[in-house]
């Protein structure tokens, strides 16, 4: 028995013999490729900086490339004292790219 002997046709049939699906990669492919994107990642364009974001040490020289910084889709918190360049790193660096930025401030007077 095949579906359309049990369910009858349907507008959800198509009449190619070839599926209709987007194609399937394992898991292990897929986080192998988000590790290697450069779209991973916004770097902060110190190199120091972007791989303690993403708890790497440095490899000299770099035997390949590695995209490190700010991760995208993940809330990130940047703290320290009064002029030490927070502000100046978001705005800087994110909005250069035309990346969408939601600051809030807090503890100012």
């Amino acid at each position: 028995m095949d579906y359309d002997s049990i369910h009858g046709p349907g507008i959800s049939n198509f009449s190619s013999p070839i599926a209709h699906r987007m194609p399937t990669i394992s898991a292990a492919q897929a986080l192998e490729d988000l590790k290697s994107s450069p779209k991973r990642c916004i770097s902060t364009g110190l190199s120091l900086l972007d791989h303690a974001l993403q708890n790497k040490e440095p490899q000299l020289p770099e035997t390949e490339p590695f995209y490190g910084g700010v991760s995208r889709g993940e809330v990130t918190e940047v703290y320290g004292p009064p002029g030490v360049g927070k502000t100046a790193l978001g705005l800087v660096k994110l909005l250069a790219r035309g990346s969408h930025l939601l600051m809030k401030k807090t503890g100012c007077n």
